[in-house]
């Protein structure tokens, strides 16, 4: 059993679960079923996600964000040793003790490699409702992201790497090409979906089961 340590598992009540987790077996059955929580449990949804984390933000959009944060949570402690990832140690970022909600950066990890050294890891999670959106640098924050992480007193004079996970198509080709010299690996649904396999059900029976024994109400 994963052990989550996302601040969703303080908010979230169980009654959600069932809904959310209603014949999923893929990324975008997933995304589909949070849709129709925000639809149908909006009331719910306003009781318990009423601390918001960025500005100009509401309670479903909160909602929503956090769902995905603690679903990449779940995937990159699920596929720590996978090469198509190679981020090991990951835990979300602790907004009360680093600060800086604001900035982008979800969560922090090491990259895997035998041959590098250690290799600080920042992580940003993006979700989007629509699959085949595109994100650009100032429309969603990107920009914030990139130097909040090369800020950082943990990444000076260190290596470092910087990844986006985000259930729409990706970011920007010339965006990350001429602004970022490529220097984000970007996780599209095409690419997360790719890790987790072809109706993965397994996969998506742990997670709700690790949620479910961590919450709360």
């Amino acid at each position: 059993m994963i052990n989550l340590k996302h601040s969703f598992v303080k908010n979230c009540p169980k009654i959600l679960l069932e809904d959310l987790f209603n014949n999923v077996d893929s990324l975008n059955k997933f995304i589909k079923n949070i849709e129709k929580v925000c639809k149908n449990q909006k009331y719910i949804i306003e009781q318990y996600f009423t601390i918001y984390d960025s500005i100009n933000s509401d309670a479903l959009s909160t909602f929503r964000g956090d769902v995905f944060e603690v679903f990449v949570e779940f995937l990159l402690q699920a596929f720590q040793y996978s090469p198509h990832i190679g981020i090991v140690n990951y835990s979300p970022w602790d907004i009360e003790k680093e600060g800086s909600s604001d900035y982008g950066i979800d969560g922090t990890g090491t990259f895997n490699s035998s041959t590098l050294p250690e290799t600080f890891v920042a992580v940003q999670c993006k979700y989007r409702s629509n699959a085949n959106y595109m994100l650009t640098a100032n429309k969603d924050h990107i920009s914030n992201f990139v130097a909040k992480t090369m800020t950082l007193d943990k990444v000076k004079n260190r290596n470092s790497k910087m990844y986006i996970f985000t259930s729409c198509k990706g970011l920007n080709l010339d965006t990350n090409e001429k602004m970022y010299e490529n220097m984000i690996k970007v996780f599209g649904i095409k690419e997360i979906n790719k890790v987790l396999g072809n109706k993965n059900k397994a996969f998506w029976k742990s997670f709700e089961e690790s949620l479910r024994v961590k919450l709360v109400n």
